[in-house]
């Protein structure tokens, strides 16, 4: 993944706090071996994520960036975080009122993703 970044090209960061999301181009400015590092206010190093398309900045605390090598992958990554949100907050006794063929077609979906076996 790191080598699919172009040192003096573009990527697109992802910056979360508490309350909003937003997304920014920023100047690679070097790509190496277990980092790539970018030129935003200040430069930022990011590496790997073990599963995802996507590398997490490299730091001590705080909240962390998430670097992707187009706009269209972080603005589906914020998609999905949001449906899943919205996933999580269904309550159980709200699934009941599926149809039976309604609940095996979420089942197989979700069986599909890998969420669940």
């Amino acid at each position: 993944m790191i080598k699919d970044f172009v040192k003096d090209g573009y990527g697109y960061l992802l910056q979360t706090d508490s309350r909003t999301e937003k997304i920014k181009e920023v100047k690679i400015v070097t790509v190496g071996r277990k980092y790539v590092t970018v030129r935003d206010s200040y430069e930022r190093k990011f590496k790997e994520h073990a599963t995802a398309n996507y590398l997490i900045e490299h730091t001590q605390s705080g909240y962390t960036g998430r670097l992707f090598l187009t706009k269209e992958e972080a603005e589906e990554y914020m998609e999905i975080e949001k449906i899943s949100l919205e996933l999580h907050k269904v309550e159980l006794y709200k699934y009941r009122k599926c149809s039976l063929e309604q609940l095996k077609e979420i089942k197989r979906i979700l069986m599909e993703g890998g969420a669940i076996k």
